[in-house]
């Protein structure tokens, strides 16, 4: 099991890595494998986490999944590029 809010050397060590400089940004809900009910109720448990933050993207993803660096700051620009802030 590797944790995704915590960075692989502690904040205490190497205070710059990017885990450590946002982990207050990074909200995360543990739930026991028994009580997982599938993706409608991970989805469900997301939509519950959202506190009204300007960008909210829910991703359902696998192991194999990878986020390339600047992905978030280009899909801004993608979607204020619309002029609608209802687009998807």
């Amino acid at each position: 099991y590797v944790a995704c809010d915590a960075p692989p050397i502690p904040c205490s060590t190497n205070p710059d890595q990017i885990l450590c400089i946002y982990n207050a940004n990074v909200d995360v809900y543990e739930l026991k494998p028994e009580l997982d009910a599938g993706a409608v109720f991970a989805r469900h448990i997301g939509q519950r986490m959202y506190r009204g933050e300007y960008y909210a993207l829910q991703v359902g993803t696998d192991a194999g999944l990878v986020f390339s660096d600047g992905w978030d700051e280009q899909l801004i620009r993608q979607l204020e590029a619309t002029n609608n802030e209802m687009a998807v």
